[in-house]
């Protein structure tokens, strides 16, 4: 697997959680950290920073209106780098 970057890891950690959230009531921090493939320590780090930027709720696992935007917004930048060969 190649190096991640930040923004990357972000989308897919929101990704994962609003995935779970349409299969379960109930999201697991376990089961997030282990669809995206980052050990838990770093996980607990992102998940800390996600909150500070208001892409994560304070409480639980559950994905502001700011992460909606975000996942949209990174989507746009990912499909125009993969227009141009840059991903």
């Amino acid at each position: 697997m190649s190096k991640r970057d930040l923004p990357r890891i972000f989308a897919e950690i929101l990704d994962a959680i609003i995935e779970e959230t349409r299969v379960q009531c109930a999201v697991k921090i376990t089961r997030i950290q282990s669809k995206v493939y980052v050990p838990f320590d770093r996980f607990k780090e992102y998940l800390v920073e996600m909150r500070e930027k208001g892409l994560l709720d304070e409480e639980g696992l559950k994905v502001t209106e700011k992460g909606l935007k975000y996942l949209e917004q990174y989507r746009l930048v990912k499909a125009f780098l993969v227009r141009f060969g840059l991903e």
